[in-house]
């Protein structure tokens, strides 16, 4: 496993994203595609400050796009395969069934 750090207290131009993502047994590798693309371009981050009114929101790809590599800026995205978002719960919420879940292999 390799960590990166994302930002630093000498960096305010940074940014970052963290999706947790699963898949179903029935998916394809063009749903894959589909939530790849979506992720890298749905707007959600900002900037600035959350709510200052002066910074809009932009997706992952965009600010990518926009850093300037003589700077320390940076925007980063870190998927976590979160298997239990594929998942059923039972007993009024005393356990938790995976069902439909991608085999590991697949998965991979």
């Amino acid at each position: 496993t390799d960590w990166i750090t994302v930002g630093s207290n000498n960096n305010s131009n940074s940014c970052g994203l963290l999706v947790y993502i699963s898949f179903a047994s029935t998916t394809t590798t063009s749903h894959v595609e589909q939530s790849a693309q979506t992720v890298l371009n749905l707007p959600v981050l900002t900037t600035g400050l959350w709510g200052d009114g002066e910074s809009s929101t932009s997706s992952v790809l965009s600010l990518a796009a926009q850093v300037d590599p003589t700077t320390t800026s940076s925007c980063s995205l870190v998927i976590v395969p979160q298997a239990n978002l594929v998942s059923k719960v039972k007993q009024m919420g005393k356990s938790i069934q995976y069902h439909g879940q991608i085999d590991k292999k697949r998965g991979e």
